[in-house]
């Protein structure tokens, strides 16, 4: 059960369209490479490990309000989940069945206040990323549908302004057109997608704007705290002093870091379509949106920004013995899901790794040491990293704005079942989830 999924020679070459390439499409897209080494900085007030979302956005901040700012990457900066997702954030479906508790309420009031910040900063700093809006949230199973319109109903009640259309049964064709969404769904008009890499490549231009310096290629391998009470941060290209350090490292970890020993990396799979004909493209619905459906073990489909191809998701922690074997799985998947395609063939494939908490929270914290942490993005909320890289950097300056509910919980709680690191029950949980919606 845990032996990586392969695929034969054979399986492949159908599979692979000509010029497959082992990147996000996100990539090409953008057209843009991102930066890479650059030059280390020393004596920094504030030094940010990891340049995606949240770093890049607590960086932003600290720099605009005069704090001398060091970001670093393991790899180049926004290599990692940022560029690698689906691009979802504002009013997506999520947290209805929460609203009950206050801490449940407060945490939905951040998430509506994330989807504002987010487009303050895209607008400030003239970021194109490509927004569009409208998700069909399909039910996979009938029994699914009474339970999707119970939320949407909760989050209406207590927020009036969340809009929502209910989809009956058999009436979906026209949001998208599966024999697998035979069983109705719910319509998000306001719920928005973008191009991720887009958003992040303007988030490093952004910071770098407003004075922070970004270095990618550098890996921290240790985190002294002296008597002084300042940092002295190892890397794999020599030391840094730093008044304060924040950890934003998401799914990718930094190995040797207790306080991130909760956080289970766990991937997520992509492919983008070949370009399909305006007629393959209005087969699956009236006009373009995302799509995503109420599979525990969910899949997402989304038009690329100019309407031409589509991007597949899913098959989310399975393990595969190379991009070209899981190619070969979701193209299986998008055939399944859209037969009026016929044959799927796979342009790109890219693998995403995002961090799971036990309470599938984000975290604000600081360790023993008095390292600042933030993490824990369990696979959703560009809106909210942003807002919370913000909310993280006021607070590092001691601003009473930096108050957040995400920073009352401290560490994420024990991961069980996650000892030394090893994800020993990721494959097995995998297989509970496929009989599961199987099953429905």
């Amino acid at each position: 059960m845990g032996r990586p999924k392969t695929a034969s020679k054979a399986e492949i070459e159908r599979a692979l369209a000509p010029g497959f390439r082992a990147v996000p499409y996100w990539w090409d897209e953008l057209g843009v490479t991102p930066p890479s080494q650059g030059d280390l900085i020393d004596d920094v007030d504030f030094l940010i490990v990891g340049a995606g979302f949240s770093g890049l956005s607590a960086g932003r901040t600290l720099a605009a309000n005069g704090a001398k700012v060091l970001i670093v990457d393991a790899e180049r900066p926004f290599y990692g989940a940022s560029s690698r997702n689906m691009g979802f954030f504002g009013q997506a479906f999520e947290g209805g069945g929460q609203l009950s508790t206050p801490e449940g309420r407060a945490r939905f009031d951040e998430y509506l206040e994330s989807t504002a910040y987010l487009r303050q900063i895209m607008a400030e700093d003239s970021i194109d990323a490509a927004v569009r809006s409208g998700r069909y949230n399909s039910a996979f199973h009938p029994s699914h549908f009474d339970e999707m319109k119970a939320g949407v109903k909760a989050t209406h009640d207590a927020y009036p302004k969340f809009r929502y259309e209910i989809v009956e049964p058999g009436e979906g064709k026209r949001f998208f057109n599966s024999p697998t969404a035979s069983h109705g769904g719910i319509y998000l008009p306001d719920a928005l997608y973008l191009q991720p890499a887009r958003l992040a490549h303007g988030n490093y231009l952004g910071a770098v704007a407003k004075g922070a310096h970004v270095v990618g290629q550098t890996r921290v391998e240790d985190i002294e705290r002296e008597a002084s009470n300042r940092y002295i941060v190892t890397t794999n290209r020599g030391k840094v002093t730093a008044k304060k350090v924040l950890i934003a490292v998401g799914g990718y970890g930094a190995p040797g870091f207790g306080a991130l020993s909760n956080v289970l990396p766990v991937s997520s799979w992509v492919i983008s379509t070949p370009p399909l004909t305006p007629d393959q493209m209005a087969s699956v619905w009236e006009r373009p949106m995302s799509m995503k459906n109420s599979k525990t073990n969910f899949n997402i489909i989304v038009p690329t920004p100019d309407g031409k191809r589509l991007l597949i998701n899913g098959r989310t922690g399975v393990r595969y013995a190379s991009l070209e074997a899981m190619a070969v799985d979701l193209c299986r998947v998008g055939e399944e899901i859209l037969p009026q395609l016929g044959p799927i063939r796979a342009t790109h494939a890219w693998q995403g790794i995002f961090g799971m908490t036990w309470d599938f929270q984000k975290h604000i914290f600081e360790d023993d040491e008095g390292v600042t942490y933030l993490t824990g993005d369990n696979g959703s909320g560009i809106g909210k990293l942003h807002w919370l890289g913000h909310k993280t950097a006021l607070r590092m300056m001691g601003q009473a704005e930096g108050k957040t509910v995400f920073a009352a919980s401290g560490p994420p709680p024990t991961f069980y079942g996650y000892v030394g690191r090893s994800d020993w029950f990721v494959p097995p949980a995998v297989a509970y989830y496929d009989f599961k919606d199987g099953s429905g």
